[in-house]
C-alpha cells in the first residue's frame, strides 16, 4: 500500500484556526494598559443639603432709641423694651440718608461725610421690624470758653472757674474734665480714695460715684470745678463745655417707638497742674 505523500506547508502559515486565536490573544494584550481593570464602583448619593438653622424669633415690644448726635459723629443704642432690654442688631440707621452701621450689640455709630454747619437741620431715622422712629434737630450755637485760659496752670488745691459764652440757650450745659473725669494714680497697695466734692452728681438713671460731668441749665454761663478734680494727666487736663439738647428733637415715630437722643456741640481748653 502506498504511503501518502507528507503534506507540504508553505514557510511562515498557520492553520486558520490558530491564526484566529492568535489575533485574539494579541488584540487582548493591546488593549490598553494590558492589565485588567476592577469593575467601576457604583456611583454615590449626593449629600443630603444641610438643614438650614431655626431662625431666632424677632424681639416684641416697643423700639427704645438713645444715645448722641452731632455735626459730624453719631452714637446711638437700639432696644426692645425699654433701656437694657432685648439689643436690635439689625435695625437700619440713617442720619441724613447715610447709613450708620452696626457696631456690636445694641450699639450702631458713625459718622456723616462732612460736619453740618450751625443752624444746618439733621435727620435721624431708625427703622426696626414694623417700627419707624424719626426725628429732626436744628444744629444749636457752638459754646465759647471764656475762661480758664489754654495753658493755665492750677494747683491741686484749686477750684477752677470756668465761663463761657452762647448765642443760644440749649436744654443744659455739661462741663467736663478729660471727658468724664479726671484719672487719680494710686500705689499698688491703695484700697480707698476720697472723692471730691462734687463727685455725687445726677446723672443718668441715678446719683452714681464719680466724677464730671457736672450737668447746670441752659441758661448758666458759670461754674466751679471743685478743688482736687483738676490733677497730674500726662497730656494735661482738658476742660471742655458741652451744648446738649435732649428735648428740642422733633420725633415722628410708630406707637411702640421712643427716643432719649441728645444733641452735643462742644468746645475745650487744655490746662495743666502746678
Amino acid at each position: 500500500m502506498e504511503s501518502m505523500p507528507p503534506v507540504k506547508r508553505r514557510s511562515g502559515t498557520w492553520p486558520r484556526a490558530f491564526r484566529c486565536l492568535a489575533l485574539l490573544l494579541i488584540a487582548g494584550c493591546l488593549d490598553g494598559s494590558g492589565v485588567t481593570e476592577p469593575p467601576a464602583a457604583p456611583p454615590t448619593k449626593s449629600p443630603l443639603p444641610p438643614t438650614p438653622p431655626t431662625p431666632t424669633p424677632t424681639a416684641s415690644g416697643p423700639l427704645y432709641i438713645t444715645g448722641a448726635m452731632g455735626p459730624q459723629w453719631q452714637w446711638f443704642r437700639v432696644w426692645r423694651n425699654g433701656p437694657n432690654g432685648t439689643p436690635v442688631t439689625d435695625a437700619n440707621v440713617t442720619v441724613n440718608g447715610v447709613r450708620i452701621p452696626h457696631d456690636i450689640a445694641e450699639v450702631y455709630w458713625g459718622e456723616i461725610l462732612d460736619a453740618v454747619p450751625v443752624g444746618g437741620t439733621l435727620t435721624l431715622k431708625v427703622i426696626a421690624g414694623g417700627d419707624t422712629l424719626e426725628a429732626t434737630v436744628q444744629v444749636p450755637a457752638i459754646p465759647t470758653i471764656t475762661a480758664p485760659a489754654a495753658g493755665q496752670v492750677f494747683a491741686s488745691t484749686d477750684s477752677v472757674a470756668v465761663t463761657w459764652s452762647s448765642l443760644a440757650d440749649p436744654d443744659r450745659f455739661d462741663i467736663d474734665v478729660n471727658d468724664n473725669g479726671p484719672i487719680y494714680y494710686l500705689s499698688g497697695s491703695a484700697r480707698a480714695l476720697n472723692n471730691p466734692p462734687g463727685g455725687v452728681v445726677h446723672y443718668g438713671l441715678g446719683n452714681e460715684l464719680h466724677w464730671p460731668p457736672y450737668s447746670v441749665p441752659g441758661s448758666a454761663r458759670a461754674f466751679k470745678i471743685p478743688a482736687g478734680v483738676v490733677t497730674d494727666y500726662p497730656a494735661g487736663n482738658i476742660v471742655s463745655v458741652t451744648a446738649i439738647g435732649d428735648t428740642f428733637l422733633k420725633f415722628s415715630s410708630s406707637p411702640k417707638a421712643t427716643s432719649s437722643v441728645e444733641f452735643r456741640v462742644s468746645s475745650s481748653v487744655v490746662v495743666g497742674l502746678k
